[in-house]
């Protein structure tokens, strides 16, 4: 088998993982896509921290972004003033390409933790670009932080639970089986985890990103992460201007951190981190969220997690660590146990030496099959992994399309044929892809988490 098709079957592998959460049989028929059209919406600037739409980014360095951008809104809601400085875990890497963990340095971290198995399918798969996952296009640049703004208790204070309610916590809330959930990932205040789309899914989830100006130019720019925050009216207001003290909990910004330093190994460069508030600034009805969000625990808590991955800041300053750092023949990659008799033979570079034109057209073949997976209705729970092999034709048609090894679930069987149907055409292989490289077999895994 070539080298790069046992690659591409890595990403497969993790881009079809499928983390499903246990819902009502109502919920997984109501979905969430909005049952009503939405007009235009158009924007009069280019925002407070002056967006350029010809760079697709902000102004200044990726430090002075992040300085402008994190900044959230009094209970007025008035914008903060723009932040004189950053703390230290976040100024020495912000928009550097120095001091990632490599690949399979994180993967073995991930695999000792419970609630990232999803996470750590994913890590080969790179983040989205920019006009919705055109090749072309840059990368994901920012990493935006949101909040729930709910549920809102009004004047009642919060309950003396807030942090381990199972019923606030409960992340079943944010699912949306039918693809449409409002971000990447939701973190509740016990620290537990939802992927909503995975970060090579390019979603906006901003009114500044859904401006009528930019055409979908922005659609994949930015990784949108929410964090359960439940809200209250301020004494003599009718609002939701009041948040528990803290905020938010230590776990979320453990679990905040984690997965910035995922979104950035993906994306090959330390991300800037922004506030929904600052993105949405001087557009009518904008947002406050992240609201009373605490910089400096953020930052602690990176830098935490860099130590525990051997990434401490002393070594980035020194300039000591390679942000390149290669894993060996001798480091593969980790995966779900479930999937290792398909893919035991793989051995994946963190950057494979692939023609570009060749890497590229595999992302968009790995993007447009993950955007059609779903979790079959009428499943009742069953769960298991597909083994799939199938062929594509230089126009992208799928081709002898067949199970190979049965999930024990004809249902589960079934639909994992059907996203080859409902993906078809596949993007169609560049000139340079030899006959051999347009044959794959492709593990599907439905989980139940």
């Amino acid at each position: 088998m070539r080298a790069s098709i046992k690659f591409f079957n890595w990403l497969l592998a993790g881009a079809l993982a499928c983390p499903i959460a246990v819902v009502s049989p109502d919920a997984v028929l109501a979905g969430c896509k909005p049952d009503h059209f939405k007009p235009p919406f158009f924007v009069d600037s280019m925002g407070v921290c002056a967006f350029d739409p010809e760079t697709l980014s902000y102004a200044g360095t990726p430090v002075q972004q992040a300085m402008c951008l994190m900044r959230g809104m009094d209970v007025s809601r008035n914008l903060l003033p723009r932040l004189s400085s950053l703390p230290a875990p976040l100024a020495i890497r912000i928009g550097q390409t120095t001091g990632l963990p490599s690949r399979a340095t994180l993967s073995n971290y991930l695999a000792q933790q419970d609630p990232e198995g999803a996470l750590g399918d994913y890590l080969w798969l790179p983040v989205s670009r920019a006009h919705n996952n055109d090749l072309d296009s840059p990368m994901a640049r920012y990493f935006v932080i949101h909040d729930t703004s709910g549920p809102n208790y009004g004047h009642r204070p919060f309950p003396d639970d807030i942090d381990e309610s199972p019923r606030l916590n409960d992340l079943h809330n944010f699912y949306c089986p039918d693809g449409w959930g409002k971000a990447h990932v939701f973190i509740s205040r016990t620290g537990e985890l939802l992927v909503g789309h995975d970060y090579s899914v390019a979603w906006r989830a901003t009114k500044f990103e859904k401006a009528a100006e930019f055409g979908g130019a922005l659609q994949g720019l930015f990784l949108h992460n929410e964090l359960i925050q439940p809200r209250g009216s301020v004494p003599g207001h009718r609002n939701d201007a009041r948040t528990p003290d803290p905020a938010f909990t230590p776990a979320q910004y453990d679990r905040l951190a984690l997965v910035y330093v995922i979104a950035s190994v993906r994306a090959e460069r330390w991300l800037v981190p922004a506030f929904h508030a600052a993105i949405d600034a001087q557009i009518p009805d904008g947002h406050d969220d992240p609201l009373n969000f605490d910089i400096d625990s953020f930052a602690r808590s990176l830098d935490s997690l860099m130590v525990t991955l051997g990434r401490p800041a002393a070594l980035i300053t020194s300039g000591a660590v390679d942000a390149q750092e290669q894993p060996t023949q001798e480091q593969p990659m980790q995966t779900q146990p479930q999937l290792q008799q398909a893919l035991t033979t793989a051995t994946v570079p963190t950057s494979p030496k692939l023609a570009p034109v060749i890497a590229n057209w595999q992302q968009a073949l790995v993007t447009r099959l993950a955007r059609f997976q779903r979790y079959p209705a009428h499943a009742k729970g069953a769960m298991g992994v597909v083994n799939l092999s199938f062929s594509i034709d230089r126009q992208g048609h799928v081709l002898n399309g067949r199970v190979i090894k049965s999930s024990g679930s004809a249902v589960l069987d079934t639909e994992a044929l059907s996203l080859l149907t409902r993906a078809a055409p596949l993007p169609p292989p560049p000139a340079a892809a030899p006959d051999s490289d347009l044959t794959f077999v492709l593990p599907i895994r439905f989980v139940l988490r």
